[in-house]
């Protein structure tokens, strides 16, 4: 998101920029953990995953940009439906054009579009998979726009691969974190944390300058006025 916004031109901060290379160093040493293993011994991820992941950070950056406007300027909970209904016609395209005994209208558990609604998937995907997936995962970055800049959102986003992994151990699908994995999480948290810092700073400098414009402005109103006057 940093290398985005110095590409377009918009104004960050030192802190911002640092905290960025930090957060990277983090995510690279998490990345290369060797550790990072499933409980059945597999590897927890590949390069081409990893790839794949490095290259959906442009589009991912400009999503939260986006996102970012339209919140301020359209209601946040019509915006997540609106979302959430485009995202389910996707899959189901994508689902059907993969696999042709899926089926759109269709409440079958395994082959319908419409099976997380079926009894034996109702429960599980919709209260533990609804909730903190969809809530607090999806929609809860787009939550957080409303308080915070696109910057420390998406920053904030790569702290997941320990927390993930951490979750992953207590529920028996992964072995716990190296140490790699832990001091990555604790530099890419730092990056953060920086980030957010640069992000206030910038902030204040930013009102800093308006009010100086706004001063300026009305100083030479208020001359005008008084030349016209006189």
């Amino acid at each position: 998101m940093v290398g985005l916004y110095l590409i377009i031109g918009v104004p960050t901060h030192f802190l911002q920029r640092l905290g960025a290379i930090i957060a990277l160093v983090g995510v690279t040493v998490m990345v290369l953990d060797p550790n990072a293993k499933r409980a059945n011994g597999e590897p927890a991820g590949s390069f081409v995953i990893d790839l794949l992941t490095i290259l959906s950070s442009i589009p991912g950056a400009l999503y939260f940009m986006l996102s970012s406007r339209i919140v301020n300027r359209f209601p946040v909970f019509m915006y997540l439906a609106i979302m959430s209904l485009h995202t389910f016609i996707l899959n189901a395209v994508l689902a059907m054009a993969m696999d042709p005994t899926i089926v759109f209208l269709s409440m079958d558990p395994k082959y319908g579009c419409f099976g997380f609604l079926a009894r034996e998937n109702a429960l599980f995907c919709l209260i533990p998979y609804g909730i903190l997936c969809g809530f607090f995962g999806s929609a809860g970055y787009i939550l957080t726009l409303l308080f915070y800049s696109p910057l420390v959102t998406t920053s904030a986003i790569i702290a997941e691969p320990l927390v993930a992994q951490l979750m992953g151990c207590m529920f028996g699908f992964d072995l716990f974190p190296g140490w790699m994995t832990i001091l990555g999480g604790v530099v890419a948290i730092a990056g953060v944390l920086a980030i957010d810092r640069g992000a206030h700073r910038l902030s204040e400098v930013q009102r800093k300058e308006a009010l100086l414009d706004v001063t300026a402005i009305s100083h030479m109103e208020l001359k005008g006025i008084s030349e016209y006057s006189s």
